[in-house]
């Protein structure tokens, strides 16, 4: 589950086997590839990273081990609070860079917000230039920034929503990820993961069957208490001509009303289930992303695509 759902910080966080990228910052230390592009930036590990730049030149932590190749998808779980010391501002959310050591400029390339004539912008950044601006956003407020490069353009996403922006620029083929941060501005981040990017820009769908009992409780010890086990085939389809990728990272979402008392009580909360492929039957790792107005959106790793 994501690290900030827990009693202890990202003490059930699996996300590293679920997601071929992913950090939770957890403890107190810079993980290792992470580097400062910068002497102007600070970043501060305590269950999560706080970013901070006292210069406006866009630089941030850069993940030097490694670059990341098209097509692919990046986000991270983003705040930010402060007044911006400089307009327009590279200050947040999720991005890429060509230099993460800070030997070359411009330090942020292509990124997701910033501070633009005098509010906070969900608009982004192409080659270090501002595009147009298409909506506000709060300070202190929770997002999860979206970055989808398919090789040929890009789409902005917030929360899952619409494409709040939409390119078709020529990008570079590898690039570093950037947690960018500016003047006046701090930055705050839960988690930061890579995931597949789907045929076509398409996800596929999927749909959940009706609630089964399992009759056959003789492989449970006697001194276990007695349960019920209950099961729920899920299916999940691809729309498009090609198959995804291998493996895939694919959302799905519960509505707990339907499940309450057999895998999610209601009074804690909690849940307590699993996921599992048909053929071969094998356990699939999940991570639970969030739990809000009954729904829990549940990212399941699926070893050979669809």
């Amino acid at each position: 589950m994501a690290p900030q759902l827990g009693p202890t910080y990202a003490q059930y966080d699996n996300g590293a086997s679920v997601f071929p990228f992913y950090d939770n910052f957890a403890g107190t230390s810079l993980p290792s590839g992470w580097q400062t592009q910068t002497s102007t930036v600070t970043g501060t590990v305590n269950n999560g990273i706080t970013i901070t730049n006292t210069v406006n030149n866009g630089a941030g932590i850069a993940y030097s081990t490694s670059t990341i190749s098209a097509p692919y998808i990046i986000e991270d779980y983003y705040s930010a609070s402060g007044t911006s010391g400089g307009n327009p501002n590279e200050l947040g959310g999720i991005g890429l860079t060509s230099y993460p050591n800070g030997s070359n400029t411009p330090y942020l390339y292509y990124g997701t917000t910033g501070f633009y004539n005098g509010s906070y912008q969900f608009n982004n950044i192409v080659n270090g230039t501002w595009q147009t601006p298409s909506g506000t956003y709060t300070t202190n407020t929770w997002y999860i920034m979206t970055f989808e490069n398919s090789g040929a353009g890009t789409i902005y996403q917030v929360n899952y929503g619409s494409n709040f922006s939409k390119t078709s620029s020529t990008y570079p083929s590898a690039e570093y990820i950037l947690l960018p941060g500016s003047i006046g501005m701090t930055v705050y981040i839960k988690w930061v993961r890579a995931r597949a990017y789907p045929p076509s820009g398409t996800a596929p769908t999927n749909t959940l069957g009706t609630i089964n009992l399992v009759d056959d409780l003789s492989f449970i010890y006697a001194i276990v208490p007695i349960i019920q086990l209950t099961y729920t085939p899920i299916r999940i389809t691809n729309t498009q001509s090609t198959a995804t990728p291998a493996p895939f990272q694919q959302m799905i979402q519960i509505n707990t009303a339907d499940f309450t008392d057999i895998v999610f009580n209601t009074s804690t909360p909690q849940a307590n289930f699993e996921f599992f492929s048909s053929v071969p039957s094998q356990a699939l790792p999940a991570w639970i992303e969030s739990y809000s107005n009954g729904i829990l959106t549940i990212w399941v790793s699926l070893p050979n695509g669809i």
